[in-house]
């Protein structure tokens, strides 16, 4: 692994082209940031940014035990 930033780790020995060809997470944001508008500011992007984050984000199990074993 490699250096924490943003308290995120990359895997190390990738290429940053490598390792985007293969979120599919980060591929269904800029898509979802793609449809939106253009015009927006620094601020509008961010929101924006964090809007489609939880979008395209998987719903969690209600029903799921928080240690993954009932």
């Amino acid at each position: 692994m490699g250096p924490e930033r943003n308290g995120c780790r990359e895997l190390v020995g990738f290429h940053r082209a490598q390792l985007r060809a293969f979120s599919k997470r980060t591929v269904a944001i800029g898509a979802a940031l793609e449809a939106g508008p253009a015009a927006l500011t620094a601020k509008g992007r961010m929101r924006a940014g964090d809007r489609a984050s939880l979008a395209t984000r998987d719903r969690k199990d209600p029903h799921a035990h928080p240690r993954g074993a009932a």
